[in-house]
C-alpha cells in the first residue's frame, strides 16, 4: 500500500473515528428544580365521630341543609417538601349536618306547618406561625373557623333562628390535627343544637322575606 495513504488513515481518519465513537458530554446548566404535583397526593379522608346525647323535640317536619361554601374541602394539611393535600370528609359535610340532626332531634311537627333551613356559610382549616418559640423554631398553629346559621320556614316567612359560629385552635400535629378539631366542632355543635328553642325566636320583627331569603 502507499505509505502516504498509510499515514493520511492513521493520522486523519483514525482520530476521526474515535472522536465519532464517544458518548455524547451533558452539560448542566444549573440546579434541577422539580415541584410535586398535587395530583401525586391522595386527599386525606377524615371521618367525624359523633357525641351519645338525649334527643330533644324540634316543632319541624323537615330539615333543609344549604352549603353556601365556594369549596367543599375542609382545607388542606402541609407537608414538608411537598404539596399540601386536601383535607375532605368521606361523607361530605352537609351529610354530616344531616347525621347531627338525626341523632340529636325527633321532628314533631305533624302538621307539615314549620321547616328548618340550616345554611353552612364557612368551615376552613388554616396554619399559622405561632409567636412563640423554642430555640429559634416557631410552632405551627392550626384553626379551625366555622359558621352555621339555623332558620325556620313559615309559608314564605323566614326567621333567623340560631347562628352557631367560632374558630378552634391547637398546635399541628401530623396525623391527628384534622380529626380532633372536626370531632370537636361537632360535638360543639351537638350541644348547641340540644338547646335549640324554635316558637320563642321566631319574632315578627326579625322576620324575613321569602325574596330576601334567596
Amino acid at each position: 500500500m502507499n505509505k502516504f495513504l498509510v499515514s493520511f488513515i492513521i493520522f486523519f481518519v483514525t482520530p476521526a473515528i474515535v472522536i465519532c465513537q464517544r458518548p455524547p458530554v451533558l452539560v448542566q446548566r444549573g440546579p434541577v428544580v422539580t415541584t410535586h404535583s398535587p395530583n401525586l397526593l391522595q386527599p386525606e379522608f377524615v371521618t367525624p365521630a359523633y357525641l351519645s346525647i338525649p334527643k330533644i323535640n324540634l316543632p319541624v317536619y323537615r330539615i333543609e341543609i344549604i352549603d353556601n361554601r365556594f369549596d367543599d374541602k375542609l382545607g388542606f394539611i402541609p407537608i414538608y417538601k411537598y404539596a399540601p393535600k386536601e383535607i375532605r370528609l368521606i361523607n361530605t359535610l352537609p351529610n354530616a349536618i344531616k347525621e347531627i340532626f338525626a341523632a340529636g332531634t325527633e321532628l314533631v311537627d305533624t302538621s307539615r306547618k314549620r321547616k328548618m333551613i340550616v345554611a353552612i356559610q364557612n368551615c376552613w382549616i388554616t396554619y399559622y406561625a405561632d409567636s412563640k418559640f423554642n430555640f429559634l423554631k416557631k410552632s405551627l398553629v392550626a384553626k379551625l373557623e366555622y359558621n352555621f346559621e339555623c332558620f325556620t320556614s313559615i309559608d314564605t316567612n323566614y326567621y333567623p333562628l340560631k347562628r352557631m359560629s367560632g374558630n378552634l385552635t391547637m398546635v399541628f400535629r401530623d396525623e391527628v390535627t384534622s380529626s380532633i378539631l372536626l370531632d370537636s366542632m361537632i360535638h360543639l355543635l351537638q350541644h348547641e343544637i340540644s338547646r335549640l328553642t324554635i316558637p320563642e325566636k321566631e319574632n315578627p320583627k326579625t322576620l324575613i322575606s321569602e325574596t330576601r331569603m334567596e
